[in-house]
């Protein structure tokens, strides 16, 4: 596990929040309906907050189109 794994599952731990994602490549989950975003190593290790808000806006985003 790298760094910026462990520091991903700290913090979702702490939250405890946590979803289980379906193994398969960006295709395959999109194929899926999932929505698939990507942060650099830096942005989680050093910027974890703006991580959050990044995500929240793709779940608020999300939920508008339903």
């Amino acid at each position: 596990m790298t760094k910026v794994e462990a520091c991903l599952w700290k913090y979702a731990l702490s939250k405890k929040k946590f979803w289980d994602i379906p193994s398969g490549d960006k295709d395959r989950l999109k194929e899926l309906s999932f929505t698939v975003i990507q942060f650099k190593d830096e942005e989680v290790l050093h910027q974890i907050n703006m991580v959050r808000e990044n995500i929240e806006g793709w779940v608020n985003k999300l939920n508008e189109e339903l």
